[in-house]
């Protein structure tokens, strides 16, 4: 894992990506673990409940809210107000000045929102999803032989796909969300 996230620091930020390895390897392996311990079958014993942290958009808020002040940080420590040229690209004419520092800016700023809502919804959504076929599940047995055929053994089927498609869900979300932050590293190191 470490080498992976030391690569895709290397790749996306270049040799200066080394000093973020640390934070990026943190995120993603606590979103990775945090995602996968919520998919253990821990219900099955009395007393103990599977829970997913990323699941609340509090987590990930606050996890969005480090990477973007990290950023800013980076940003404004490294090139001072020169960081608002991220703003501009270069070559855009003087007249759309004013409109596209507006329009970047505000794509800026909605970044740790759209970071942190990505995780909870993926996370939120497939466990909601499994709730639902396993209500199934549960309902059709209780029903009778004739629904439990019907109904739950289709739905049993369908929730060992959706638990398989979690478990990629949750190695994607930590990846995703890692590859995000490095990214809006790079443009803090190297703004364009």
């Amino acid at each position: 894992f470490t080498g992976f996230i030391s690569n895709m620091m290397a790749q996306n930020i270049g040799p200066e990506g080394k000093k973020f390895v640390p934070y990026v390897f943190s995120l993603f392996m606590f979103i990775l673990i945090s995602n996968l311990m919520g998919m253990m079958p821990v219900g099955l014993i009395p007393g103990l409940h599977a829970f997913t942290v990323t699941s609340h958009f509090t987590v990930t808020g606050v996890l969005a809210i480090i990477s973007f002040a990290i950023v800013l940080i980076v940003g404004f420590g490294r090139h001072g107000f020169h960081f608002f040229s991220l703003f501009v690209p270069h070559g855009t004419p003087v007249v759309m000045i004013p409109l596209l520092f507006v329009v970047e800016l505000m794509s800026f700023l909605v970044r740790p929102f759209s970071l942190a809502l990505r995780l909870f919804v993926a996370m939120t959504a497939g466990h909601i999803l499994m709730k639902v076929l396993a209500g199934f599940v549960i309902n059709g047995m209780n029903a009778g032989a004739v629904y439990g055929a019907i109904v739950s053994l289709p739905s049993f089927v369908l929730m060992i796909g959706i638990t398989v498609l979690e478990l990629l869900v949750c190695a994607i979300q930590a990846y995703v969300f890692a590859l995000l932050t490095s990214l809006y590293l790079n443009d803090a190191v190297n703004l364009h």
